[in-house]
C-alpha cells in the first residue's frame, strides 16, 4: 500500500512537471507567432503590395499576384488559431 502512494505521488509530481512544460512551450509559441505576425504584417505585406503596383503584370498574373497578400494574412490566422484548437 505504501508503495503504491509513493509511485501515484511520483506520477503526480511527474504529470505537475510536464503541464507546466507545456505552458512554457505555449507561451514561447506565442512570441513566435507575434514575431511572424510582425515580420507578415509589416514586411511582407507592404513589399509584396508594392513589387505588384510597380510591376507590369495584368490579367491572370495580376489577380494571382494579387491573391499572395491575402494568402499570406490567412497563413498567419491559421498559425494563430491552431494551437488554440488543439487546447480544446
Amino acid at each position: 500500500m505504501l508503495d503504491f502512494m509513493k509511485m501515484t505521488a511520483k506520477s503526480a509530481v511527474a504529470n505537475a512537471r510536464s503541464e507546466d512544460r507545456a505552458q512554457t512551450n505555449l507561451v514561447g509559441l506565442f512570441i513566435g507567432l507575434m514575431i511572424a505576425a510582425i515580420v507578415a504584417i509589416q514586411v511582407f505585406i507592404p513589399v509584396v503590395n508594392d513589387a505588384i503596383a510597380s510591376s507590369n503584370v495584368s490579367g491572370t498574373e495580376a489577380t494571382i499576384l494579387g491573391l499572395l497578400p491575402l494568402f499570406a494574412a490567412l497563413l498567419l490566422l491559421i498559425a494563430l488559431a491552431s494551437p488554440l484548437m488543439r487546447r480544446i
